[in-house]
């Protein structure tokens, strides 16, 4: 693998009960790759904030209150102030910016460095992830159905 190869993201998806979180499971123990919780980001933000300017201060601030008083953010967002003051400190606050730096701050926090995410559903959402991470790597699980 070059190091290119070892630094672009990894994305898993597929049906729900499908082995997602046993393929979760496997990539965990890899001594390079960071694995989150589900974050369910593109579903609930990209969709809801996707035509929101969020470079202006204020959009910003309105979307990281709504953002940070979600179910999933204490699940997924391990250090906060150091997630947000990456964002401020980038040089466009858009959404890919904000989910690159919740995932680099998750895979420096556990020592390793690359990343990768686990939500089923963003099976849905394949082609915007090519289109932020062209180089990424998607496990799409396919289970057969008889053993569901």
């Amino acid at each position: 693998m070059t190091s290119e190869t070892n630094q672009t993201p990894i994305f898993i998806v597929g049906m729900p009960r499908s082995g997602t979180t046993l393929m979760r499971s496997m990539l965990s123990v890899h001594p390079n790759i960071a694995v989150s919780r589900e974050t369910h980001f593109l579903p609930q933000w990209w969709k809801r904030y996707r035509k929101i300017d969020l470079n202006n201060l204020d959009n910003f601030e309105a979307f990281w209150q709504e953002y940070s008083a979600s179910d999933r953010f204490e699940k997924v967002v391990i250090d906060p102030p150091l997630v947000k003051e990456r964002i401020l400190a980038s040089d466009n606050m858009e959404l890919k910016t904000i989910f690159t730096c919740i995932m680099e701050v998750l895979a420096t926090k556990m020592n390793k460095p690359r990343w990768a995410e686990k939500t089923p559903v963003h099976y849905k959402y394949i082609d915007i992830l090519l289109n932020w991470y062209p180089q990424a790597r998607i496990i799409w699980m396919v289970r057969d159905p008889r053993a569901v």
